[in-house]
C-alpha cells in the first residue's frame, strides 16, 4: 500500500484569458491550463513543495511562488486564485477528502474563489443553507438526497437583494460527492460569475 501519497489536482482560477504553466520543485507538471479548467489529478508524495506559477510558455516571468505541505491519503484541489490586473494572486489548497458517505445520497460543498464578492449567501429550492461565506474559503459538505436543486447565490444581505447567481437546474445524483466553486468577477452592471460544478476526487480515487 502506497501510504505516503496523496493526489492534486489544479484549478486556474483566475478571471480571464490568461493560461498558466505549474512547476512543483521546479519541474513541470501542469501547462497551459486555462481559466476555469482543471488538471487531472495526480500523485504525489507526502511533503514540503515548491510551486510555481508562470504565464504559459514564460519562465522569465514569475507570477507567484508558494511553498506548500502536502499529507498521505489526503485528496487536494490547489486553485490559483487572484486578479491578473492587479497582479495579485495565490493559492488556496482545499482538501477534497470525505472519509464517510452513504450511497443513498449526494454531497456538495460550495467555495468562493470570486476575487470580487467578498461573502455570499447560498440558497438551495429557496432555503438558506450557507451564510457569509468568505473569499477564498469552503463550506462543510453537505448531506442532501438525490434531486435537481434550484441554487442561487446573492451578495451577502439582510434582505438578500442582489442575486449573483441562478442554476434552477443543479442535478445531485446519488453516491457522488461534488463541489461547486464560484469564480469570475462581479460588479453591478458587468457579472461574469459562474460556478463549476466537478466530481471530487473522492467519488473515484482510492488508495491501494
Amino acid at each position: 500500500m502506497n501510504s505516503n501519497l496523496c493526489y492534486l489536482r489544479i484549478l486556474n482560477a483566475v478571471p480571464g484569458y490568461l493560461t498558466f504553466d505549474v512547476y512543483i520543485n521546479d519541474k513541470i507538471y501542469v501547462s497551459g491550463l486555462s481559466y476555469k479548467n482543471f488538471s487531472d489529478y495526480f500523485s504525489l508524495s507526502d511533503q514540503n513543495y515548491n510551486f510555481k506559477i508562470y504565464v504559459s510558455g514564460n519562465r522569465t516571468n514569475l507570477l507567484f511562488e508558494k511553498d506548500i505541505d502536502l499529507y498521505a491519503q489526503k485528496i487536494y484541489t490547489l486553485a490559483i486564485i487572484g486578479e491578473y490586473n492587479l497582479s495579485s494572486f495565490n493559492l488556496e489548497l482545499i482538501d477534497d477528502r470525505l472519509h464517510e458517505t452513504n450511497k443513498n445520497f449526494s454531497y456538495i460543498r460550495f467555495i468562493n474563489l470570486s476575487p470580487t464578492l467578498m461573502e455570499v449567501d447560498i440558497l438551495l429550492n429557496n432555503q438558506l443553507i450557507i451564510s457569509n461565506l468568505s473569499y477564498s474559503t469552503y463550506s462543510n459538505y453537505l448531506e442532501l438526497a438525490p434531486n435537481i436543486y434550484n441554487l442561487k447565490v446573492y451578495e451577502s444581505d439582510l434582505n438578500q437583494n442582489n442575486l449573483i447567481l441562478q442554476n434552477p437546474n443543479m442535478k445531485l445524483n446519488p453516491s457522488k460527492i461534488y463541489s461547486a466553486y464560484i469564480v469570475g468577477t462581479y460588479q453591478s452592471n458587468f457579472n461574469q460569475t459562474q460556478i463549476l460544478l466537478p466530481l471530487e476526487g473522492a467519488t473515484y480515487l482510492t488508495f491501494k
